[in-house]
């Protein structure tokens, strides 16, 4: 099953991962507090199923498939450029957008608590360590020490970039699918039935953001990637209607367990039936887009903010914050105004608005020329 350029039905399920996010961050709700309900922290783990399986047929093409070797064969000569392409290309498809959020919050940092001592912006001095935390790459194994966070959200990016450093390494001693999947399964495998079971903690921060508790969902994507041809055969089986049954009871499940089970069983076993779920969806999707949410009207707007997901999953807590600190700064008469239904409503659909259109400024003119820079510079150095 060949799979070429954006799946539509894979930017759906971004859109939904990151409306869970966004509506589990947010507070103010007014008129729209039957959306609470959609919020969820499990949003992250979606993302992380999406991300294993996109990078592995992105990895699949940089590095495909060669005859077994032994161990103390050298690796092909061209293995050095492809893992400086796979980096670079990673680097400018993430860090620009990420900086300008720390950017942001250096400037809610210096202004908002000085307009506003009570503002949820960390002063300017946190702000420098937590941004030296994010910088290391380990920002998930220190912030959970940290006490207050004002850009929490990082720590999803740092389980990332571990995993992607770590990925390439196991293409290149793997050479084959096969042995590729193994390793894959030995992770999601290992992480799921024995390191989080026995030794996760009972903590929510640790157990949530620790890479070797979390990797089991990247690994789950991975396999998915792998195995994409033996999918589209199982799923010829199912049928359209059954892989949409599987969609929404998928969902269902992600939302129930996150919502409705302990914490102690979720950071145990929950996460790998959420990461189960959301292999299934990520697999309905790449199999055939028109099982996923395609609705008409709505799949083109979800397909749309599928596409600026990762800008808005880095910008909006700024914003959140932002809507916060207006309030605390208002007068009295004000803040009574916008802290009844009425200016709640207006405050949530305000905020959303203006998280949509920095995401699309910030996607427009940043994310997508420094992808463009990061191929043009990588097809220079190649050239040399």
């Amino acid at each position: 099953m060949a799979i070429q350029g954006k799946v539509q039905g894979v930017e759906r399920l971004r859109a939904v991962a990151i409306v869970m996010v966004y509506l589990i961050h947010v507070h103010v709700f007014g008129y729209f507090k039957a959306l609470h309900a959609l919020g969820t922290w499990a949003g992250v783990d979606l993302f992380f199923v999406i991300s294993g399986f996109v990078v592995t047929l992105s990895l699949e093409r940089l590095l495909p498939e060669r005859a077994p070797t032994r161990l103390r064969e050298p690796l092909p000569a061209s293995s050095g450029a492809t893992l400086r392409s796979f980096y670079i290309r990673r680097f400018f498809r993430l860090a620009p957008i990420a900086a300008c959020a720390v950017l942001l919050h250096l400037a809610g940092a210096y202004f908002g608590t000085r307009i506003v001592p009570e503002s949820p912006f960390l002063t300017v001095r946190d702000w420098a360590y937590e941004t030296l935390a994010i910088v290391t790459g380990l920002y998930n194994y220190l912030s959970p020490w940290m006490g207050q966070l004002g850009m929490g959200y990082f720590w999803s990016l740092s389980v990332e970039e571990q995993f992607y450093l770590v990925l390439p390494a196991v293409f290149l001693a793997a050479p084959t699918r096969a042995a590729r999947t193994i390793a894959a399964l030995a992770v999601l495998l290992g992480i799921s039935l024995v390191v989080r079971p026995l030794f996760s903690p009972n903590h929510f921060t640790i157990a949530h953001y620790t890479s070797h508790y979390r990797f089991d969902a990247l690994a789950a994507g991975v396999v998915l990637g792998l195995q994409r041809d033996k999918l589209g055969i199982a799923a010829a089986r199912v049928g359209p209607w059954g892989r949409r049954v599987v969609v929404a009871l998928a969902l269902l499940v992600i939302l129930y367990v996150a919502q409705h089970t302990k914490i102690t069983f979720a950071i145990h076993n929950g996460l790998t039936v959420i990461w189960l779920a959301s292999a299934c969806l990520v697999a309905c999707a790449a199999i055939d887009s028109r099982d996923v949410l395609d609705i008409p009207g709505l799949n083109r707007v979800l397909e749309h903010i599928g596409s600026r997901s990762y800008a808005i999953y880095v910008l909006h807590v700024f914003f959140i914050y932002l809507d916060e600190t207006v309030v605390l700064g208002a007068g009295p008469r004000l803040r009574g105004a916008l802290t009844g239904m009425p200016g709640e409503s207006v405050r949530f659909v305000v905020t959303a608005a203006l998280v949509v259109a920095a995401a699309e400024i910030a996607h427009r003119y940043v994310e997508q020329p420094a992808i463009a820079f990061g191929k043009r510079f990588v097809q220079r150095a190649n050239q040399r």
